[in-house]
């Protein structure tokens, strides 16, 4: 099959991975000059061990499966020269024993954080400190490593923004086949399209899972001394994480409650919001409430502020799930959201996608 991606981020570059070992012909297109330069570059960088969805078993673990892949596979890049704790507030939505519980079920490393370490924190909002299995991703070498893997029948043309993809019948025959559209030209015919741009792509403005694109906010920090070795994150609600940022250097700091800006109902007009709007940062508010658990963060220096589009599902406020979102049309396979290290739960959707098109093809004939 010959088949299009638009969107060289990390999940249109493992796709198109995926899909060539299967032998089929992949062109990759990416608006930008290179890979990875959109959200699989301004993220938290964290790869999940599981621990930040205490409440939903089955999004923890599967993070954790995915974590001990990811290091496998970009071992090269992957940065755990720090301690990750996770601080549980006396307010939490999950206990100490819960959040204990669940690391044990899913397999995943868990301690008490040593004397040191838990007197960084007030111990009359933070009632437990655990030491936990994380680390952070440096994304240009994932991306180069990407890069070097893909095999030959993998083609990626840059600065080509994808505007539109139609399906039409060809004339004269039963089977349709896929145009992209873009600001100039006209490319293909294909038998099958990976929309990996994050919904972007007009098909993803009315979706039928009425998906949420918050404008978040991640704040590039520099960190006292004492924190400089460690990755921070208090849980469950709306609190924050300080984490390493391997990719610009020092710490990035965000918070459940004023990072992200604004919510629209499509990535266009969250894009809109950054470009236009030019959003203050919540810094200051932002270190206000950190001060509060963590009395030594109150020295934390902000260096500038990065603005991304996440896509989120509606019921996210309910509960931690944060599954891989894949919707399709005719021939069109968009994937929508999740994390950066479940990049794995996407090879059996589009193994079953190009299935069904197989078949299709098969009962025409």
């Amino acid at each position: 099959m010959k088949i299009a991606i638009v969107g060289a981020g990390i999940y249109g570059l493992h796709a198109a991975r995926t899909l060539a070992k299967s032998g089929h012909s992949i062109d990759i297109y990416e608006k930008a000059e290179s890979g990875m330069l959109g959200a699989s570059l301004v993220n938290q960088a964290r790869v999940h061990g599981g621990y930040h969805y205490p409440r939903s078993l089955s999004t923890a673990a599967r993070s954790q499966e995915n974590y001990l892949k990811f290091l496998n596979d970009f071992s090269a890049h992957i940065h755990k020269d720090f301690k990750a704790l996770y601080g549980i507030a006396t307010e939490s939505k999950v206990s100490p024993q819960k959040f204990w519980q669940l690391s044990k079920m899913i397999g995943a490393s868990i301690r008490i954080a040593s004397h040191k370490e838990s007197d960084l924190f007030d111990k009359t909002l933070v009632t437990e400190v655990f030491q936990v299995d994380e680390c952070a991703f440096d994304s240009q070498g994932v991306s180069e490593q990407l890069l070097s893997d893909m095999a030959e029948n993998v083609n990626l043309f840059y600065r080509t923004q994808i505007l539109d993809v139609q399906v039409s019948t060809e004339k004269n025959r039963a089977i349709s086949k896929l145009y992209l559209h873009s600001n100039n030209e006209t490319l293909g015919p294909y038998d099958f399209c990976v929309n990996a741009t994050y919904g972007e792509l007009d098909q993803n403005h009315n979706n039928s899972s009425n998906l949420l694109f918050e404008v978040c906010e991640l704040m590039h920090v520099r960190v006292p001394i004492e924190l400089s070795r460690l990755a921070i994150t208090i849980m469950d609600g709306p609190f924050f994480s300080v984490t390493p940022w391997p990719a610009f250097g020092g710490h990035v700091l965000s918070h459940v409650r004023f990072t992200p800006h604004a919510r629209y109902s499509t990535f266009i007009e969250a894009k809109s919001h950054i470009a236009h709007q030019r959003p203050d940062s919540r810094f200051e508010l932002t270190l206000r409430d950190c001060k509060r658990y963590l009395p030594i963060s109150q020295s934390m220096v902000h260096l500038d502020s990065k603005f991304a589009v996440k896509t989120i599902l509606p019921t996210r406020d309910y509960d931690d799930a944060r599954p891989i979102l894949a919707e399709s049309t005719d021939k069109i396979l968009n994937l929508i959201g999740s994390k950066i290290d479940n990049i794995y739960d996407i090879d059996g959707i589009l193994l079953t996608h190009l299935e069904r098109i197989e078949n299709q093809k098969s009962y025409i004939h």
